[in-house]
């Protein structure tokens, strides 16, 4: 409807990971960003949105899921499946797990979230990944999440511009919707976790 009412209004999606949106967001290049981990030292305007929990998961046969409670420490000792350099996931997992001193001797490194879920569905090692990027697969039991103490790691959704920047009509009305509605972002997020 928005489109028909303003045909001038152009409306571009584009992913990336957490480098290229950093070298994006430097040169002005987009309207809004959709990140989890905002930079501190530029001037940007942000706006958290959604939580976006990271959990450690496993094959359902893999000999920690049987535990009933475990630590970051307890998964060391197996491969951990990592995205590339860049990714702001990654960069998050690698900070705390630094910070808690847990750290993984043997890791492979994938290009992209789906990747990460595939290798550990052949069961190649573990991964910590944002639960709604798995929730299908926890739903069906193809995958377990590990009962870490130190998990979930709560990263939010946050909708991030240059700070001074002028907004499209499109980006205005998307900041608009998402600080009047959080409750219903919440909703539809959870419905969307809970699988078919």
């Amino acid at each position: 409807a928005f489109r028909q009412q303003h045909p001038e209004v152009s409306l571009q999606l584009t992913v990336v990971n957490h480098a290229q949106a950093i070298k994006r967001l430097s040169v002005n290049r987009d309207d809004l960003l959709i990140m989890s981990q905002v930079p501190q030292d530029m001037a940007l305007e942000f706006l958290p949105f959604l939580n976006n929990p990271i959990v450690a998961i496993a094959r359902p046969d893999h000999p920690l899921a049987a535990l009933a409670s475990l630590s970051l420490q307890d998964l060391t000792g197996f491969p951990l499946i990592v995205r590339e350099p860049g990714s702001g996931t990654r960069k998050a997992c690698e900070e705390y797990c630094h910070e808690k001193r847990a750290h993984f001797a043997q890791r492979m490194e994938l290009g992209s979230l789906e990747s990460q879920r595939e290798a550990v569905l052949a069961g190649l090692g573990l991964a910590l990944l944002p639960r709604h990027a798995v929730s299908h697969e926890l739903s069906s039991g193809r995958l377990c999440e590990l009962p870490v103490q130190e998990l979930p790691l709560y990263r939010s959704w946050c909708a991030v511009h240059p700070r001074g920047k002028r907004l499209s009509p499109v980006a205005q009305a998307f900041i608009a919707f998402i600080r009047n509605q959080r409750g219903l972002i919440e909703q539809l997020a959870q419905r969307f976790s809970a699988g078919p």
